[in-house]
């Protein structure tokens, strides 16, 4: 049996840090950014996409509402995976 909160709360922690990593590694190394994103999504053309500035507002907003959709996703993974688990 997974205790579903603080499983849920050590994924958001990483998802965190992740986020914060992209974000870096955007504004460090862009054409590989870019060139790894590309890999990601299959056939969508990214190269007509123009990149943008990161605002605070932006980066606070995203890093927030990434965090909080790893938790809520693992949070419920978990809750259904110990239903699961008991069957």
């Amino acid at each position: 049996m997974l205790k579903s909160v603080p499983f849920a709360n050590a994924v958001a922690i990483i998802s965190a840090v992740f986020f914060v990593i992209c974000v870096a590694l955007s504004y460090l190394l862009p054409d590989i950014t870019s060139l790894l994103i590309q890999s990601w999504f299959h056939n969508l053309g990214l190269t007509q996409v123009k990149p943008i500035q990161l605002s605070l507002n932006s980066f606070a907003l995203g890093l927030i509402s990434f965090t909080v959709v790893s938790w809520i996703t693992m949070y419920f993974t978990i809750v259904l995976y110990n239903r699961l688990a008991k069957k």
